[in-house]
Formats: structure tokens, sequence, C-alpha cells
């Protein structure tokens, strides 16, 4: 950011390694939680 003008200049540095551990480790969290729920609905009732 440019400290006179407040305007944005270039890009940020961007990792897509770490991008897509965090994308699957979020969705294997995420796919757990759903399949925990779903057993409980199925088999408890």
């Amino acid at each position: 950011m440019n400290g006179q003008t407040g305007k944005m200049v270039g890009d940020l540095p961007f990792d897509r390694g770490a991008f897509w551990k965090y994308v699957a480790s979020r969705g294997v969290a995420i796919g757990a939680v759903l399949y925990a729920l779903m057993w409980m609905i199925i088999y408890m009732v």
C-alpha cells in the first residue's frame, strides 16, 4: 500500500500449495462432521 495515496500497488504473495492444503483440511473436517451427523440420524433413530 502506498503510504501517501493509500492505493494498493503490486500483488500479494500467494502459495497455491498452502491454499489447497487449507481447502483439503477444511473439506475433510466438514466431511467427517457431516458423516458423523448422518450416521447418528440413520442408526440412532
